[in-house]
């Protein structure tokens, strides 16, 4: 829990870059967006505010379930390049953050034959609706 906690309080600090830095203190903004990485508005959900942090992990050549987010969701790659195939095909390597497409049928996938991707995805919903909805 604890280390949860601190990964959202990272991320938290990370993403206020263009608030104050501190004396010491090195900010880097790793995204400042109002779109989707396909260009369409972020709205968020109705409900009582609930973020949801993961960090997954792609072998070479996995990918993920058809899937949709109907919230946004931010995604952080911190190893390797993820292959987002949806609303056309983007490749994000690491070090580089996008939103997600929302309501929008799509898999993530490594398109490496030989290194894992790794990224954090926060979503930002609330307490009745699903960050993630799969295929049947």
């Amino acid at each position: 829990m604890l280390k949860k906690i601190g990964l959202a309080a990272a991320l938290v600090g990370a993403c206020a870059a263009g608030a104050s830095a501190q004396r010491g203190q090195i900010v880097t903004r790793l995204l400042e967006s109002s779109t989707t990485v396909a260009g369409a508005p972020l709205k968020y959900p109705a409900g009582a505010p609930k973020f949801t942090a993961n960090i997954s992990t792609l072998e070479p050549g996995g990918q993920t379930p058809r899937h949709q987010h109907p919230v946004p969701t931010f995604i952080y790659v911190m190893e390797g390049t993820l292959a987002v195939d949806g609303a056309g095909t983007r490749e994000v390597k690491a070090g580089n953050a996008f939103m997600e497409v929302v309501d929008t049928w799509h898999r993530n996938r490594n398109p490496s034959s030989s290194e894992p991707v790794k990224y954090l995805l926060v979503f930002a919903g609330d307490d009745k609706t699903p960050y993630v909805v799969r295929d049947q």
